[in-house]
């Protein structure tokens, strides 16, 4: 696959919103700390779209798809809080369909168009 090439796919991934802020986290958040000692972050989910999408491919990123996040009481620090310990990166394609924005896309997920 190279820059400029037509695809198609049906796969790709969203950003969920999804935040911490150790003084604001919500009452699933501090179950999930004190019960495994970490919070796992998801960043980015795969979306299914009900249809085929084509457009042209633009370029590729790594993404970080989720981290793990450990409390850290370090006195170095000026606050306690919460520091990413683990993160789980992806390769993904950014493809416009329109002028609206980038689909991103794993390789798995593409098909080369041949027309």
């Amino acid at each position: 696959m190279k820059l400029g090439d037509r695809v198609k796919f049906r796969k790709s991934l969203v950003k969920t919103g999804d935040s911490v802020i150790f003084g604001y986290m919500t009452e699933d958040q501090e179950k999930e700390l004190e019960d495994k000692g970490y919070i796992e972050l998801v960043r980015w989910q795969v979306k299914d779209h009900q249809k085929e999408l084509e457009g042209i491919l633009c370029g590729k990123r790594r993404i970080t798809i989720s981290n793990t996040l450990e409390y850290d009481d370090n006195p170095y620090r000026s606050e306690e809080g919460l520091v990413s310990v683990d993160s789980v990166e992806e390769t993904v394609y950014l493809v416009a369909c329109d002028l609206r924005g980038f689909y991103r896309v794993k390789e798995e997920d593409l098909e080369v168009r041949h027309d």
